[in-house]
């Protein structure tokens, strides 16, 4: 095989690979005009509407015996099963029983709490708690599909790039571009249900444009020559 099919098919599992890794990789780069560039850094931001709301809570009730404690907790389970069902879907994380006292014993059940109605979620959190649910941790918004959302910060991560390098006196084209990171984030309380996705590039612009850094083709005949 011939280098530059080797090199074009190392280039194209690259991209397979980081697109199976689940990330999005940002890479573009061509053989720079000269040796004249300038480096920036773009961010840039992308705020959306959460479609998915995810968060922790656990039952647990006491019994004379372990299996008592166990049995009472799994009837609390259930109820709150039955109370969420309308909402999404709950999975028991994990359990444990340990003895309370000078008798009896204690039964806990730890569980994780998905639903796609995020702007119930504190209707959802108040339902729960007259069910039995002794804990409940802070609510998660997050997006189903937020793959357009990644993308469309990296676009504007690298415009913000364009106009650093402009205002730093940079008039060629990008060369080379990589991405620093890209990353989700829910802010705001718990009934705000936005989340951002803040991007951040690399960018490599050449100085001049590609004709002046060649050092000028349409430039004016030598002096005492003839022109065409």
């Amino acid at each position: 095989m011939k280098p530059k099919k080797l090199l074009l098919l190392a280039a194209v599992l690259g991209i397979a690979v980081c697109i199976g890794a689940g990330g999005i990789c940002a890479s573009a780069q061509e053989q720079p005009v000269g040796n004249a560039c300038l480096t920036v850094t773009g961010c840039a931001s992308v705020e959306a509407e959460a479609d998915l709301c995810t968060f922790g809570g656990c039952v647990e009730a006491a019994g004379n015996d372990m299996r008592a404690a166990e049995e009472a907790a799994a009837a609390l389970l259930r109820t709150v099963k039955d109370t969420f069902a309308a909402y999404g879907t709950v999975s028991e994380e994990s359990s444990s029983a340990y003895p309370a006292g000078a008798t009896g014993y204690t039964a806990v059940k730890y569980l994780s709490f998905v639903t796609d109605q995020a702007d119930q979620a504190e209707e959802i959190r108040a339902a729960l708690a007259k069910t039995g649910v002794t804990c409940l941790d802070g609510v998660r918004f997050s997006c189903k599909e937020d793959g357009e959302y990644k993308l469309e910060a990296l676009r504007l991560a690298i415009d913000n790039a364009r106009e650093k390098a402009k205002a730093l006196g940079a008039e060629g084209e990008l060369v080379h571009v990589e991405e620093q990171c890209c990353y989700p984030c829910a802010r705001g309380g718990t009934s705000d249900g936005k989340v951002t996705y803040t991007a951040t590039v690399r960018a490599v612009f050449a100085k001049a444009r590609h004709a002046d850094a060649r050092g000028g083709q349409s430039h004016a005949p030598a002096e005492g020559g003839a022109e065409g």
